[in-house]
This record gives structure tokens, sequence and C-alpha cells, in this order.
């Protein structure tokens, strides 16, 4: 088989080399390239939309805190001004 490779079996027993023409190999390793780009953009995507969450949960907390904070010094301020 000319133009030929070998290639490691995909882990059946048993299966140790196989050989299968040049075009086949390369269209093998561009599907398993592609498949890993894919796996690796979903993984950037859910990282950043992770990161996104949590700095908009952050932005409301801080926003609650200083709402409260504000309560409260209104509170203390009409105490003391009626004391």
């Amino acid at each position: 088989m000319q133009g030929s490779r070998e290639v490691v079996g995909m882990g059946k027993p048993g299966v140790v080399r196989r050989r299968v023409d040049q075009d086949t190999f390369r269209a093998r390793q561009s599907f398993v390239r592609v498949l890993g780009n894919a796996v690796e953009d979903r993984i950037v995507q859910d990282r950043k939309e992770e990161t996104d969450h949590t700095v908009a949960t952050a932005k409301v907390v801080r926003a609650e805190m200083e709402v409260a904070s504000a309560s409260a010094f209104s509170d203390s301020a009409s105490t003391a001004i009626n004391s």
C-alpha cells in the first residue's frame, strides 16, 4: 500500500498497529484537531460566562451593601437629630 502509515490501534485489545492510507490519516488528524479546538473554545466560553456571572453577583452585593450602609447612616443621623 503506497502512501500508507502505521497507526496505533484505538485501544482495542490485540490491535497494535494497522495501516491506513495517507488521506485517512490526515483526515483523522484534522478531525481530532478541530474537535480539540471546539472543546477548548467551549471551556474558555464557560469560564468567561462563569466570570461574568461572578462579577455581576459581586456588583449586586456591593450595591446592596451600599444601600444598607446608607440606610443605617440615615437612621443613625435621624436618631441623633431627634434626640
